[in-house]
């Protein structure tokens, strides 16, 4: 059989890197409100069709991997453990570049969705779609963003280039109001060079899109397969629930600082590190010198570990604070959940941005939480340890009254991933708190913390048409 080698893998790595670089470009751009429209409605398809010729790749991989353990007993024991590594560090490293790619897509379709966070949220909530879509409905989605930028004054976003739109598979969009609806694609193949489309949309305002009948490929809302309609009629029902507007029991709006500072200069030297002002958030920078992205195949930078000399200036710069508030430790990295705004929107060099998202900056973060737990015991809460000894939340009592803030993950992951600072994340958790306990709620109930974290930045819609 014939195994793929290694050139090839890094050829198709090269090619894609060729086009994401290009599609970032495209961002910059939108985000310095420098691109023509057209410009900004290329950047779908373009990488819509690259992730699509890297999944198409993957699977030749999967299916690789089926021959040699078909083949098992044509190799020796050394022979078939080697193949099977090789096509899986090829896997694993296609998998990144794909991840790179609807990173670019989530930055992409954020700065649509920025104003419709409960909705994004739901999404979040879904489970995941899968690194790509494939087969016969892969090419009818593709088509339809390629001819379809636009339903008449709707931008069209397409969901499977992203990680973080769940539900359906494209959105609506509209200057002025936001999204307004979300569809479900199904294709299915006709005779001849021709493939059947039907697009099933759920909106919150009617809408009847001027389709051009003059495209290679069909657009119908009917013909169905009975045993798709249950399926279908599930979606649409998800889709549905995802536009709708959710009660809310109080609301209070708030200013935050950042620390996106702190990842200035990392990529100056192989290994550097900045201190926020208040000692709490220490970022280590570890700079990979990768030339091209297909170096993640060598096996040089893959054991990233922080130098012991930055262990001995955290000692330092850290405060102190109470027992079982241990530094957290992360690496940092671009996935979007709720609470979290995408690393390209951050107030932060762009060149530092682009080296992140390339997997040429390696970015780890150490958190002290002390300074927040200090805050919080002076005002009368005690801590909630597990049985490892870890803080896990803030209890306060007063006679049979009490209060228990278990949300602690989310508040410190929008220090450790979204470089808020400490003082803003204690501001936004005691306004929660001052707010519940001025309400009247029934005993034992649950509160949802509803996070919407938008952008200190102000962006806005391009009206006027530039040339490409």
């Amino acid at each position: 059989m014939d195994i793929i080698s290694k050139e090839h893998v890094i050829s198709v790595i090269d090619k894609a890197e060729a086009e994401l670089r290009d599609c970032f470009r495209r961002l910059v751009l939108l985000k310095n409100m420098d691109a023509s429209i057209q410009k900004i409605m290329d950047f779908q398809p373009k990488l819509a069709f690259c992730l699509h010729d890297l999944m198409g790749f993957y699977h030749r991989l999967c299916q690789e991997e089926k021959q040699i353990i078909k083949r098992k007993t044509s190799f020796n024991d050394e022979q078939f453990r080697n193949h099977m590594a090789t096509n899986s560090e090829y896997k694993k490293a296609i998998t990144e570049v794909i991840n790179i790619g609807k990173h670019l897509g989530d930055s992409f379709v954020w700065f649509f969705y920025r104003d419709n966070l409960e909705e994004l949220e739901k999404h979040l909530k879904h489970k995941t779609t899968g690194l790509f879509v494939s087969g016969i409905g892969a090419l009818g989605e593709l088509e339809f963003i390629k001819n379809s930028p636009t339903l008449n004054e709707y931008v069209v976003l397409y969901h499977s280039m992203t990680s973080m739109l769940r539900i359906g598979d494209i959105s609506l969009w509209k200057p002025g109001t936001g999204i307004i609806g979300i569809g479900e694609i199904k294709t299915k193949e006709k005779s001849g060079n021709c493939i059947c489309v039907n697009v099933f949309i759920t909106s919150t305002t009617p809408i009847t899109p001027n389709i051009d009948k003059s495209y290679s490929f069909e657009f119908q809302a009917n013909s169905i397969p009975n045993k798709d309609k249950s399926r279908l009629q599930r979606q649409l029902k998800t889709q549905s629930n995802a536009l709708k507007k959710e009660d809310k029991i109080g609301s209070k709006e708030l200013y935050s600082d950042y620390n996106f500072d702190l990842l200035n200069g990392l990529d100056a030297e192989e290994s550097s590190m900045n201190v926020s002002q208040d000692s709490t958030l220490i970022v280590f920078g570890h700079n990979l010198a990768r030339e091209k992205l297909s170096d993640i195949l060598t096996n040089e930078n893959k054991e990233i570990t922080i130098p012991n000399s930055h262990y001995d200036k955290m000692k330092d710069f850290f405060i102190g604070g109470v027992a079982n508030s241990v530094p957290i430790v992360r690496c940092f990295d671009c996935k979007v959940s709720n609470g979290r705004i995408p690393v390209f929107w951050w107030d932060s060099d762009i060149e530092i941005i682009e080296k992140i998202l390339f997997k040429e900056l390696l970015v780890t973060i150490a958190f002290n939480p002390a300074r927040f737990f200090n805050y919080f015991i002076a005002k009368g809460y005690s801590t909630v340890t597990n049985k490892k000894g870890e803080i896990i939340a803030l209890d306060k009592r007063d006679g049979n009254k009490g209060q228990v803030f278990n949300a602690l993950p989310m508040m410190f992951d929008l220090i450790t991933h979204s470089f808020m600072k400490c003082d803003s994340v204690i501001e936004i958790v005691n306004a929660f708190l001052i707010e519940i306990e001025n309400m009247e709620v029934e005993p034992n109930i649950n509160v949802l913390v509803n996070m919407k974290i938008q952008n200190s930045g102000q962006y806005k819609y391009m009206e006027s048409e530039e040339s490409p």
